[in-house]
Order: structure tokens, then C-alpha cells, then sequence
């Protein structure tokens, strides 16, 4: 599985050997400034690239709840964003018989 070899890369590994031809970067598989995390943050079988939404511009007014994609998030400085809640699409009919 992934093995974080740095603050923002990782190898792939298997048996204890590096099986991925050269370490990758989590900015390029996740996006600008997504850090590699260990397994154990998140209670993981493998280390992962965090969402780096917080960090990289979208937590526009610092700390606090976000729209992203369809979840309401909740930003604490360079965390990675908690989901507060799953957003879905509502679809409705108006008095004129129109779907929404």
C-alpha cells in the first residue's frame, strides 16, 4: 500500500519492498499543498493524501463552514476539512406543474 516517504510524497510498497517506480507527489494525485498522512489520523489501512481544500485558497475567510462539492465542511485553519453534512439535490414540483 501507500507509504508517505515525506510531508507531501509517497511510494507504493509491498511485503516491505517499494514496488512504484519513484516516489509521487500528493500535489499532483490530490491537489496544491495536499499533505501525506499516516494510516493511524485516520484509522486507515494505508497512508493517504489529504484533501487540501483548507490550506490551497478555498477557505477564503479563514476558519469556518464551506461549501464543497456536496458537503457542508467545516475548515480549522490548515486542517483538512471535517464534513458537517451531505448535501443532495432536491427536486421539486412548482404550482405550474414544473419538476425542479
Amino acid at each position: 500500500g501507500k507509504v508517505c516517504t515525506g510531508r507531501h510524497t509517497w511510494i507504493v510498497c509491498e511485503l516491505g519492498y517499494m514496488v512504484s517506480g519513484k516516489e509521487v507527489s500528493c500535489e499532483h494525485t490530490v491537489g496544491a499543498r495536499s499533505d501525506c498522512r499516516p494510516s493511524f489520523s485516520k484509522n486507515r489501512d494505508e497512508d493517504f493524501c489529504d484533501d487540501p481544500f483548507c490550506r490551497n485558497g478555498g477557505a477564503y475567510e479563514g476558519s469556518g463552514k464551506y461549501c464543497q462539492k456536496d458537503h457542508l465542511i467545516y475548515c480549522h485553519g490548515s486542517d483538512p476539512p471535517r464534513i458537517i453534512k451531505m448535501c443532495e439535490d432536491k427536486i421539486w414540483t412548482d404550482k405550474n406543474g414544473t419538476r425542479r
